[in-house]
């Protein structure tokens, strides 16, 4: 039986919360959708769902999390996670209250905090990198407020833990916790400045009885095993060998993070850039089809590292381009894998949630193992299904990494480095 179940609402996220349990020695296996194929994760200690309900409206994603909740239950799976964005971005307070209803539990404890991609909370206020929520790139046109509880758009009764609380201990914010459950708050959203916080917030939440569901992001997970007694087995690493062929890169979020680690890696590698033109894909798809698969055919033939990206570098990005993220992936998807001969590359980095899963759905792959990560929030694995299974991909979420995530990811799966 499983150990853990994480349900999550993008396969990004999915990778980079299950990542946490895969670096203590835990087997953890992802899937593409909300539901599992016995075979694949066959052995797994920790599963990872992926819903792709973060873009839905409210009442579509609270129906998907309903029934991939009871889904979980079904299973006999004792303990879930419910995966949210660290910056708030989908329909956290209509999934977290599906997944209580489906679950029958009354109160939940979460924050979205991950001092190690620089989000932190406190006093309930979100931050990223430092700065008030509501005045970066992922708060929407006109946002108020980075206060947690009125951003998550739940019907229960929310309650925050502040620093202060957490300062005091373990037993004292265990108490607190139960005291806020007694009167009948349903989500209690905790502080957290650094790492120890957060240990100190999972272990008081399973002190206090509030471990069937925790809420959070790969910040708290990372402190679950350890909170929660799951014990790794001891695994060999797969051996690594220096890769021959190219590593493809598919750049399909126009976050403002991505495109300067698009930049970055341009400048530090040899990787030749081919550019997809949402708007003359629009005009003429054929010729635009055409044009895309010749180039990428013609770097990897020279041995060069490629990186696919849906938006000119040069250009500034604008709120039509973040709304159309998700349609710019769907193209991608069967785009690449149109464009790309099998035995021309040896590894994939795809950037962006919806890419990811544009892509795998388009290669068919259903399912992926988490290995480890390049650095913090960039996890690496394989591929468990279709004709590429075997083949080592690093994802990432468009607004996660340092500037020089995308080039020490194509490096790393290069086989240049540990």
């Amino acid at each position: 039986m499983f150990h853990l179940a994480i349900i999550a609402d993008d396969l990004t996220g999915a990778m980079d919360t299950g990542v946490q349990f895969a670096k203590r020695g835990l087997r953890t296996v992802v899937s593409l959708s909300d539901r599992l194929d016995g075979d694949v994760v066959r052995g797994a200690d920790v599963v990872v769902l992926n819903t792709n309900s973060r873009p839905d409206e409210p009442a579509v994603a609270r129906e998907k999390v309903l029934a991939c909740g009871r889904y979980v239950r079904e299973l006999g799976v004792r303990r879930v996670y419910k995966k949210i964005d660290s910056t708030l971005r989908g329909n956290i307070g209509a999934e977290l209250d599906a997944l209580m209803d489906a679950w029958g539990v009354e109160t939940v404890v979460l924050t979205p905090a991950f001092p190690a991609v620089g989000r932190t909370v406190v006093g309930g206020l979100l931050l990223v990198n430092g700065t008030a929520w509501e005045k970066t790139q992922y708060a929407g046109e006109g946002a108020a407020t980075s206060f947690i509880p009125r951003l998550l758009g739940s019907r229960r009764q929310v309650a925050t833990v502040e620093l202060a609380d957490i300062g005091l201990g373990e037993s004292f914010l265990a108490g607190r916790l139960r005291a806020l459950a007694r009167e009948g708050v349903g989500i209690i959203v905790a502080d957290a400045l650094v790492e120890t916080d957060l240990a100190l917030v999972a272990r008081a939440a399973v002190a206090a009885g509030l471990d069937r569901i925790l809420c959070g992001s790969g910040g708290m997970a990372e402190e679950l095993p350890a909170a929660l007694g799951l014990a790794g087995r001891k695994r060999a690493r797969a051996a690594r060998t220096r890769a021959e062929r190219p590593v493809v890169v598919v750049a399909g979020t126009v976050n403002r993070v991505t495109i300067e680690q698009v930049r970055y890696a341009r400048q530090a590698t040899d990787a030749a850039l081919v550019e997809v033109l949402p708007a003359a894909m629009r005009r003429d798809p054929v010729g635009q089809q055409a044009r895309i698969a010749a180039a990428c055919q013609a770097a990897l033939a020279e041995g060069r590292d490629l990186i696919v990206a849906s938006v000119p570098l040069s250009t500034e990005v604008s709120a039509t381009m973040v709304a159309r993220d998700v349609a710019v992936a769907e193209m991608l998807g069967p785009l690449v894998a149109r464009a790309l001969r099998p035995g021309d590359w040896s590894g994939m980095v795809m950037t962006g949630g919806d890419t990811a899963v544009a892509v795998c759905a388009a290669l068919g792959v259903g399912a992926l193992e988490i290995e480890g990560e390049v650095e913090a929030g960039v996890p690496c694995g394989r591929l468990l299904e279709g004709p590429l299974a075997g083949l080592q991909v690093v994802t990432k979420a468009g607004g996660f990494g340092s500037p020089e995530a995308i080039a020490r990811a194509i490096t790393f799966i290069r086989g240049k480095s540990k």
